[in-house]
């Protein structure tokens, strides 16, 4: 059997005052007597030592064991205290398991060992396997999977249950929800509360506002609901708030402060604190703490206001001292010593300049000691005679060696894989003991991607240095001739993806574009901070250029708190709120039915300038079958404008014998109609295109559409407009 040993870290941490350490002793459980146990001798005696040893320990029993440490002082002769670690002693097994080469598996009853249904496995001590277990034979409930594996032995392990909840799937396709509607703590029945705009969908997001004027102040409660397109109506959504009237009042200006230490002398009667008259200040004063005792006091402050009501007074609890100035005497002297303290006066003298608080240098020669580690102590002197304390600093001294390195006389690389030393392709060098030297190393035959550059050196006694490695990436640089310039797109602070943002012709068509101006409105949304605007250029798409726009400090000419749009029975109404209305000229209102070309359809006059707040709305008498999109052009009095964000209004006239399937969709679908079709587009649910189809297709394609909800929007020949909903699934 092997011997197992123990290795033993002691530190000693002795003061030079007790004399010299030369021999350390060690033993086992039972005391043999001083100087009889397993010794250690230092060459160099020493008053203060951190050592270690190795301790045999192959004859002790198994179980719990002290080793015990002491040291002999040779000046004194005198033991110190035996210091104890306790330890355990532990003989190592070692024993081979049987593999695991069989596991199996059941539902809720067991059929017996090697009964259940077998799992496929790699055979080992310990493994870790995955398996699909069928539950098609199951009832809907709550049931067990047990799990069990078998050793070549033919020793069975425990069975590992897993409860699970099965139930089969049902496949349906849930109705739209074509309607909501909210009210405050009185249920006015189904279908009889405030209509909320949504647009149909089978699971669909909505945001409305609700008017609270009415409420009483306390609790309340709103309540949400919507139906589907087969009349069904949902579970009522209760959502408890707190209802408030805002009251503004002028607060009474402050007028006075006073403060007090410890006792009260009454409102108005304490030491006056100079305010400027506020309703609400920031002051500083000097309080004179000269008449205070030593020890803890609370400072107090309180102010009054101009209606005569005083504020709480406000406690700081501080502790008072009275400084007592005293001259110092000079330091006169100092001086260091290593290891040895030779005596107050007689360690080596360092000059220094007298003064009471003093900073000096100085260099001490260590060129007789020995190596290993020392210290070094410093201390001063005062004019009075008194030495400070003895400061000691530890450090290891090592004599210097100086030896001529050979020179460096070649030096070679390879890349990725070592040919040998000597082998590689030379670098021609100027020999020498410390070079610097810079190479062109051929890379043409190398493929695209990572590789390693390695260098090493060889010096005049024939020994190699370490091969030092630098990765790099290797490209093949291909040059084109550049496609004309045909345009640029820009847009604010998030890239849309390439080809999706607001679009500028370049004219001419040139490869290169050296100046060319375009107008960038500012989003009604933009804030007063940093934002930053974006350009590239195309159809060979350059790098985006970022350029950072400031806005603070900068008045916005108007603040967009909402634009909406919701249909009043044939018409569709549009209404805006506005704050902080400068320099605007008028509002104008834009209708689309693809999202991407709008017309004005009217507008309204600026007419709120300098209030802080207007509402402004406008009729679309002539909407659109199908989706309609409204948005709100800001047009300032210098011509500028800015846009609103787009809202969508539905119009249908029940053409639901366009059916499309299947729905939810994977990689295509099929449209189903008795309608004439003249034009099929893929939107996603803010509107925005993202496919047209031929319209004389069996089936039309999803792939590169990422799953979510999306919109299949179809124009009929006399130009009605029927969106589908349709949901893709990968």
């Amino acid at each position: 059997m092997k011997k197992i040993f123990l290795q033993v870290l002691c530190l000693f941490a002795i003061n030079q005052s007790i004399g010299q350490v030369r021999v350390v002793e060690y033993f086992f459980d039972n005391d043999p007597g001083f100087g009889n146990a397993d010794s250690i001798h230092f060459a160099n005696p020493t008053s203060d030592t951190t050592f270690h040893f190795i301790a045999d320990i192959s004859s002790l029993s198994r179980g719990l064991h002290r080793l015990f440490v002491r040291s002999f002082d040779s000046t004194t002769f005198t033991w110190s205290h035996s210091s104890s670690r306790l330890f355990f002693r532990d003989r190592p097994q070692t024993f081979t398991k049987p593999d695991i080469h069989k596991a199996e598996y059941f539902f809720d009853s067991d059929p017996g060992f090697g009964r259940g249904i077998d799992i496929p496995l790699n055979q080992g001590q310990d493994i870790a396997f995955s398996f699909t277990g069928s539950a098609a034979g199951l009832t809907t409930g709550l049931h067990k999977l047990y799990v069990r594996t078998r050793n070549t032995l033919g020793r069975w392990s425990h069975s590992t249950s897993q409860i699970f909840y099965y139930e089969k799937a049902e496949n349906y396709s849930a109705p739209n929800i074509v309607k909501a509607e909210f009210f405050f703590d009185n249920d006015p029945g189904f279908g009889n509360a405030t209509n909320i705009p949504v647009t149909p969908g089978d699971d669909i997001t909505f945001t409305f506002n609700s008017a609270t004027a009415g409420l009483t102040a306390g609790l309340h409660k709103l309540f949400v609901r919507t139906r589907d397109a087969s009349g069904n109506w949902s579970h009522t959504a209760p959502q408890i708030f707190y209802y408030e009237k805002a009251e503004s009042y002028s607060a009474p200006n402050i007028v006075k402060a006073e403060f007090f230490f410890d006792n009260d002398p009454g409102f108005g009667s304490a030491t006056n604190i100079p305010v400027t008259p506020g309703d609400d200040i920031t002051f500083t004063f000097n309080s004179a703490a000269a008449g205070l005792t030593a020890g803890l006091h609370k400072l107090l402050v309180r102010t009054r206001d101009a209606n005569g009501n005083w504020s709480h007074t406000a406690p700081q609890i501080f502790y008072y001292e009275k400084v007592e100035s005293y001259s110092a005497p000079n330091i006169v002297k100092a001086e260091f010593f290593f290891d040895n303290d030779p005596g107050f006066g007689n360690g080596t003298n360092i000059t220094v300049t007298p003064d009471d608080d003093i900073t000096f240098t100085f260099n001490s020669s260590a060129s007789g000691l020995t190596t290993g580690i020392h210290r070094l102590y410093v201390r001063t002197r005062d004019a009075s005679g008194s030495w400070s304390h003895t400061a000691p600093q530890m450090f290891y001294y090592e004599k210097f060696e100086n030896y001529a390195a050979p020179n460096i006389v070649k030096a070679e690389y390879y890349i990725d894989n070592d040919p040998g030393f000597g082998n590689g392709t030379n670098i021609t060098v100027t020999p020498g003991d410390d070079i610097t030297f810079s190479f062109n190393g051929d890379i043409s035959s190398l493929t695209t991607g990572l590789h390693r550059l390695h260098i090493r050196t060889l010096d005049v006694k024939g020994n190699w240095s370490h091969t030092t490695p630098q990765l790099f990436y290797r490209e093949i640089i291909e040059s084109h001739t550049p496609g004309n310039l045909v345009k640029l797109e820009w847009f604010w602070d998030t890239d849309p993806g390439f080809g999706n943002a607001n679009q500028v012709i370049v004219p001419g068509g040139n490869t290169e574009v050296t100046d060319i101006n375009f107008n960038v409105p500012t989003p009604y949304y933009f804030s007063n901070e940093v934002h930053y605007l974006y350009v590239r250029v195309m159809p060979d798409w350059s790098h985006t250029t970022v350029t950072k726009v400031d806005f603070m400090g900068i008045v916005l000419p108007v603040t967009l708190l909402s634009f909406s749009a919701h249909a009043e029975n044939e018409r569709v109404l549009t209404s805006w709120r506005v704050t902080a209305e400068i320099n605007m000229d008028k509002y104008i209102v834009e209708h689309s039915t693809d999202a991407i070309h709008f017309e004005a359809i009217g507008e309204v006059p600026a007419t709120a300038n300098g209030e802080s707040e207007a509402t402004y709305s406008l009729y679309h008498n002539n909407p659109n079958q199908g989706i309609n999109y409204y948005r709100l052009r800001q047009v300032n009095i210098d011509g500028t404008y800015t846009y609103s964000g787009i809202a969508t209004v539905v119009f249908s006239k029940g053409l639901n014998n366009i059916v499309i399937y299947p729905n939810p969709a994977t990689t295509q679908f099929r449209i189903d109609s008795k309608e004439r079709l003249k034009e099929i587009i893929l939107l996603d649910i803010t509107g925005k295109r993202l496919k047209k189809y031929p319209v004389r297709s069996e089936y039309y394609s999803l792939i590169g559409i990422p799953s979510g909800a999306y919109l299949i929007q179809i124009v009929l020949e006399n130009n009605q407009v029927v969106t589908k909903p349709i949901i893709v699934e990968k």
